[in-house]
């Protein structure tokens, strides 16, 4: 496990997501100016740690810039439609993912607005819609629909709410062939999966493509209270584990980079097939970046990769950076490159690899990503700390399982082999949650966890850096010693 070292694209991004977060104004913009003319000035230096400062404070500024110049456009495009969001009785909209679940149950369809329409005229219009019906039905990326209903502003840029009825919808078909070809094969490999048992296919079906629908509640609370309801979420962790045994497959094809760019190919697909989700798409943009530099034999930062994905979903999509998805799909990871290593040099003289990197790893993910659930949800389960080193490797089973069933169903002795193996496995899993869910939570104002832990990692830093200071100067006078000791016997 490699220490993350910060850069400039990850500086810019780093601005580009606070600005979004704070009300972005013109005085954000006049404040942006004070680190690019500080840059400027430190550029004029000859040292190269000054430069490289001068660098970062720069794309600090262009961050906060670019940031602006993009919630200017979106509110533009918002604004243009002639009528107030208050007069809007209907709208029409196109499906930008597969509904899911809210929290409360709802059905949750995300649109990209088209036109919206009063009592009295109907205007073109471009922003992002979420529609929550209760008992709504399944639809896919894509779908046409008609919503009647009033929209009301949230929070972040071009973004709006509305509440219905089954009833005031109206499906228009497809967008295209290509997601009319996408939503069959999706029902195709669903219905394959029915096959199974219940809790196993529901549960298979969660895992692989992010659909929670089908899970009882009792089974949604308890990987929420054991602390790993992260793994029925698509993250980087299903790209990870796929992505590992697709490649692993391919390992007999000729040439260094084959089997490496086959399992990136294979994730484009499967991020097609399963929709254009946050925290899928940082992983696969990472995956990319990694292949590109693999590619170019050139060493691949993680820190500037996920930086580099940040950047490219917040600039493509302002509001994404209020989605809770997002938040903690990047903390999570941001947590495991700045803390893992740390608590990883702790934890190995006393445990082995196997068990320290995991933890560490866990560790990391659940200090990053607890401000924002206890923010949001009030507490957090540190059970799952311990619960994901049996979890994970659970999940991974599953996965690996339930694509090899979706391959080979049809065949009459694996088909029920497989299918075995994983209803065993998905039983297994719940009953891991369920002992895990007894562990009580840890309630505590989050405003004090944030405090404590940049705290935290203020001492620790300066720790580390009087550290290196001392053997930098105890290194120097050992080798002052060892020259005047030359020079004597000479």
């Amino acid at each position: 496990m490699t220490a993350a070292r910060g850069s400039p694209v990850f500086f810019f991004s780093l601005a580009l997501a606070v600005s979004y977060l704070s009300n972005i104004s013109a005085a954000l913009v006049l404040v942006a100016c004070i680190p690019a003319a500080l840059a400027i000035a430190l550029g004029c230096w000859g040292d190269s740690r000054l430069r490289l400062l001068a660098v970062c404070l720069l794309a600090t500024s262009l961050g906060c810039a670019a940031a602006w110049i993009r919630f200017q456009s979106s509110a533009e495009m918002s604004c243009y439609w002639g009528i107030p969001p208050a007069r809007v009785t209907g709208f029409k909209g196109r499906l930008m993912e597969d509904s899911g679940v809210g929290k409360m149950g709802d059905t949750l369809y995300r649109l990209r607005l088209t036109s919206v329409r009063s009592p009295d005229i109907t205007a073109a219009a471009r922003a992002r819609v979420i529609v929550l019906v209760r008992g709504g039905e399944k639809m896919y990326l894509g779908q046409k629909l008609t919503i009647r209903g009033a929209l009301r502003p949230i929070e972040g840029p071009d973004r709006y709410l509305c509440r219905t009825l089954p009833s005031g919808m109206d499906d228009h078909g497809f967008a295209g062939r290509l997601y009319r070809l996408r939503s069959r094969l999706r029902r195709a490999l669903s219905r394959r999966l029915e096959t199974l048992t219940p809790p196993a296919a529901a549960l298979t079906r969660a895992l692989l493509f992010g659909e929670r629908e089908a899970l009882a509640p009792e089974t949604v609370e308890r990987f929420r209270t054991s602390g790993s309801y992260h793994v029925l979420a698509l993250s980087g962790l299903h790209v990870g584990i796929l992505f590992m045994l697709i490649s692993s497959l391919c390992f007999f094809l000729p040439g260094r980079n084959s089997s490496f760019l086959i399992g990136v190919l294979f994730m484009l697909v499967y991020l097609g097939l399963v929709g254009l989700r946050p925290s899928l798409i940082r992983a696969v943009l990472m995956l990319i970046a990694a292949a590109g530099g693999r590619v170019l034999d050139r060493d691949s930062e993680p820190l500037n990769s996920l930086a580099l994905a940040a950047a490219v979903i917040m600039l493509a999509d302002p509001g994404a950076v209020y989605d809770l998805s997002f938040q903690l799909s990047f903390l999570s990871l941001l947590g495991i490159l700045c803390f893992g290593p740390a608590i990883s040099r702790l934890l190995l003289p006393h445990l082995p690899p196997l068990i320290s990197l995991p933890l560490a790893c866990s560790l990391g993910a659940q200090a990053a990503s607890a401000p924002v659930l206890l923010a949001g949800f009030g507490a957090v389960y540190p059970i799952g700390i311990v619960a994901s080193l049996v979890v994970i490797p659970m999940v991974t089973l599953c996965l690996w399982l339930g694509l090899a069933y979706l391959v080979l169903a049809s065949f009459p002795l694996l088909g029920p082999v497989f299918a075995s193996a994983l209803s065993q496995t998905a039983a297994l899993l719940e009953l891991v949650t369920a002992v895990g869910s007894r562990a009580p939570p840890w309630r505590v104002d989050w405003r004090l966890y944030s405090l404590v832990l940049a705290a935290g990692c203020l001492l620790y830093s300066v720790g580390r850096w009087t550290a290196r200071r001392r053997d930098s100067v105890l290194a120097h006078r050992c080798q002052g010693e060892y020259k005047n000791e030359l020079r004597f016997t000479g």
